[in-house]
């Protein structure tokens, strides 16, 4: 994964870092949410956050 402001690489990070697999996530969620196609979760970043910008930026 890899996020960009104005085309700048701002923080890159691989699913394979996050401290739980998308699966057991996903497994998880879904004792608590009915989960739909189409649903989207949010994960949060798997690497460290950058810190914050200004809009401007």
């Amino acid at each position: 994964m890899e996020l960009k402001v104005n085309g700048a690489v701002r923080q890159q990070g691989d699913l394979n870092q996050l401290i739980w697999k998308v699966p057991e996530m996903i497994a998880y969620l879904s004792d608590y949410f009915e989960l739909a196609l189409g649903d989207l979760i949010m994960l949060g970043t798997p690497s460290i956050t950058s810190p914050q910008l200004s809009a401007a930026t």
